[in-house]
């Protein structure tokens, strides 16, 4: 058969497959016309039996259901030849992507591929260099080590504040063998809970890790999106009797303070604020001038609006911290309980008993509300300052205090 003949046809029911004689270089050769995948193309061959052969097996492969292409509308025909051009950047068949596009959609419960492909890749770009967690609580603990030896700036740590760290950290590096940036919540959980914790030593444990994933996040071992800590779950500590601190120990803990958290201290001893609303309001909410404290009602665990006045040693220890805009505590959720381990800790003075105090949970805040009761004798008036009942003030709050000692701890001021 010559070149410029009429193609051979191979025939399988309404399948027609053709066959084309060409000539190159002096030699002939055949090509078999496959329409299979949805577009024309040319297979070659020496020999026209062998044509033929590959001609029939195609005629075959598409009268058992590729026919079916022959079938496709023009616009149904476009969008699959589209998908085969999108598909060759990828080097991935058509049928193969369908099938990955169908199990992920039943993964995720829906069509998020997209999304799902974005996340991973912003969680693992920012990843510079693994590190296991033996190497990053090595270099976490240098660096307090290294604030421990700071010079006299009032923000240096405690010998004990860094004892206790070594120690959780420690806990920690024995049980997890492996890089940082494997481990999940699920496994964090599951190592808080074997040790059989008391809900206050829970609260630590965690409050530590997480100052230590965010240390790893700051030292790109762990991408800035990771949320592993901030998904553990969070107890609160029932705690026991109410307790208060005494004048005397509201003194120490104000001069052990840095400049950052005073107002803290002061706002809770002083005004009575949640340690949740210290953390959210700013100084624009503090008026000096009209001395009133407005919590808006997004900013209150009762979601009501209410109005502080403004104590006279609280306005003096205000000003004593001279800022004036931004947060009132600029740092985030767990380093405000940092920062109140570390005023303890730096309360240490073996001279005094005790030689160093202790954090007492919601103790400003019981404090302020005995001793202000003590102070005015109105009940009434302190449940509006406090934004509390007068029956919760009485039943879970109020320990009771002589008017000397609301005194004097109302007169606590800068030395």
């Amino acid at each position: 058969m010559q070149s410029g003949q009429k193609p051979v046809v191979v025939k399988k029911g309404s399948i027609v497959v053709s066959i084309y004689s060409r000539i190159k270089n002096g030699r002939s050769y055949f090509q078999v016309a496959d329409y299979s995948s949805g577009s024309r193309r040319l297979r070659s061959f020496s020999d026209l039996k062998k044509a033929k052969v590959e001609a029939a097996n195609i005629a075959e492969k598409m009268s058992r259901g590729e026919a079916a292409v022959l079938e496709l509308t023009d616009r149904d025909r476009s969008i699959y030849l589209r998908s085969i051009e999108h598909l060759k950047q990828v080097d991935v068949s058509l049928d193969e992507a369908t099938k990955n596009f169908s199990e992920a959609c039943r993964i995720l419960g829906g069509d998020w591929v997209i999304e799902a492909a974005k996340f991973y890749r912003d969680r693992n770009s920012s990843r510079t260099e693994s590190k296991t967690v033996e190497q990053v609580v090595v270099e976490f603990l240098e660096a307090k080590r290294a604030r421990l030896q700071s010079d006299g700036n009032g923000r240096g740590l405690s010998p004990r504040y860094l004892q206790d760290l070594r120690y959780r950290c420690g806990k920690f590096t024995e049980h997890f063998k492996c890089d940082i940036d494997s481990i999940t919540t699920a496994q964090i959980e599951e190592f808080l809970n074997g040790m059989s914790l008391s809900p206050r030593s829970f609260i630590n444990f965690r409050r530590v890790l997480n100052t230590l994933f965010e240390f790893a996040k700051r030292r790109s071992y762990l991408p800035r999106d990771n949320h592993v800590m901030e998904q553990v779950e969070r107890l609160r500590d029932a705690g026991g009797d109410i307790e208060i601190y005494k004048p005397g120990e509201m003194a120490r803990l104000l001069k052990a303070a840095d400049q950052d958290f005073l107002p803290c201290l002061a706002l809770g001893g002083f005004a009575g604020l949640r340690s949740s609303e210290i953390e959210r309001i700013s100084w624009a909410e503090i008026d000096l001038s009209d001395g009133f404290i407005e919590i808006k009602r997004g900013k209150t665990k009762t979601k009501t609006r209410r109005i502080v006045p403004i104590t006279e040693n609280l306005a003096i220890w205000l000003k004593e911290c001279g800022r004036s805009d931004g947060q009132v505590w600029p740092h985030g959720h767990d380093s405000f309980y940092d920062a109140q381990q570390e005023t303890v800790a730096r309360t240490e003075d073996k001279s005094k008993k005790p030689v160093r105090l202790k954090w007492k949970t919601n103790a400003l805040r019981h404090s302020f509300i005995s001793y202000r009761l003590a102070e005015i004798q109105n009940a009434n008036q302190v449940a509006l300052e406090s934004g509390n009942s007068v029956s919760v003030i009485f039943g879970h709050y109020r320990e009771l205090v002589r008017p000397k000692d609301a005194k004097a701890w109302f007169n606590l001021i800068p030395v």
